[in-house]
């Protein structure tokens, strides 16, 4: 890939990746864990019939990024991570964990063989309800209704959405995405039926939904831990922005998720992941239920390595890479060195020299 015409992020991982550095920073990382998010996986390349791509990554290049964490890292369970975190003990060298968030039928048919042929563990976070075929989160909502509407164009507010072709559809999708997670909760679900209505739809039943859409069922995430390679945690039962709750809601979540997961596969809590996961979708009481509800590590969006000063219920992530050489910077610790490097040089008078022995950003 030429650099010309890259992010100045992008351009420094490539840089990093063929001047050989990553491979440095790679060895020099100890006591540090990254851990890298998925969600679907999706069979063909082109996508085509989905409006959220970046949430369905194609399974050939999941698995090309398999290979190169096989070949250069030491992949391990989110548990053995959170366990050595507990302990006191050292991290494993030049460690990487794998998660999946919501519980996609497709981390069964698609990610559960990769897995199993390169022999590597993953911990997939559901949303309880979606996978007991209950009720379906709201993106899946949102894309099911834009899919399936026969609709030409959508106004909100003063803007008009143009649906007249799948394109449209997915930049209306990101739009309105960003529109639902600005409100509370209970107007962000009043606003998404209004949705449906303008889109002149149903809201979806699962047993109707498009394969890259349909839950995982218990069976499957049975068999799955069964396995040996897959571990199950929690990403609360109806998948809110916890923050847009108020705490007895937020409450309801919590202890739903942490019994469902119990009953169906004996995991008494333990592990969890956020909803959308950034600063601010949760908040101190968020911890509280946590802990409450019997969660011991969660895991937010932002991003980082994972530290043994980290705090338990607060442990970062990074999202799913583009491609290999994004992957190595990332799991390498070289993003994670350029964003301190960034941070130390943010104070610096806009007039202020940075000598050559410094890292740009």
């Amino acid at each position: 890939m030429p650099l010309q015409g890259l992010s100045a992020g992008v351009f420094a991982s490539h840089l990093m990746a063929r001047s050989g550095l990553s491979a440095l920073l790679r060895r020099w990382r100890h006591g540090e864990a990254c851990v890298l998010t998925f969600h679907g996986l999706r069979e063909h390349e082109s996508g085509a019939g989905l409006l959220d791509l970046a949430c369905h990554s194609w399974a050939e290049h999941f698995r090309k990024l398999c290979l190169h964490l096989r070949k250069s890292y030491r992949v391990i369970a989110a548990r053995e991570l959170v366990d050595a975190l507990q302990m006191g003990e050292e991290v494993p060298e030049r460690a990487v964990v794998l998660t999946f968030d919501d519980g996609y039928a497709s981390n069964y048919h698609l990610a559960l063989q990769i897995l199993h042929e390169l022999d590597l563990p993953a911990t997939i976070f559901v949303t309880t309800g979606y996978v007991d075929g209950a009720m379906l989160p709201w993106f899946v909502r949102l894309e099911s209704a834009l899919a399936r509407s026969d609709k030409a164009e959508l106004t909100l507010g003063r803007e008009v959405l143009h649906l007249r072709n799948e394109t449209e559809r997915r930049e209306a999708y990101g739009l309105l995405c960003a529109e639902w997670k600005r409100q509370p909760h209970e107007q962000a679900m009043a606003w998404l039926a209004d949705l449906e209505r303008s889109l002149a739809v149903a809201t979806a039943k699962v047993a109707e939904l498009p394969p890259h859409l349909q839950p995982m069922t218990w069976d499957m995430c049975r068999e799955m831990k069964a396995g040996g390679l897959a571990d199950f945690g929690g990403h609360t039962h109806t998948h809110p922005v916890l923050a847009r709750m108020d705490e007895a809601n937020q409450r309801t979540e919590l202890q739903n998720c942490a019994a469902r997961l119990k009953t169906e596969l004996g995991a008494g809590g333990g592990l969890f992941a956020y909803p959308n996961g950034k600063q601010g979708d949760f908040g101190p009481g968020t911890l509280l239920e946590l802990k409450a509800a019997g969660f011991t590590a969660a895991f937010t969006m932002n991003e980082g390595l994972v530290q043994r000063a980290d705090e338990l219920l607060q442990l970062p992530r990074y999202g799913s890479p583009e491609d290999v050489v994004m992957l190595e910077a990332t799991a390498s610790g070289g993003v994670a060195y350029l964003q301190r490097a960034k941070a130390m040089l943010k104070p610096l008078p806009r007039n202020s020299h940075v000598s050559c022995g410094e890292r740009p950003e």
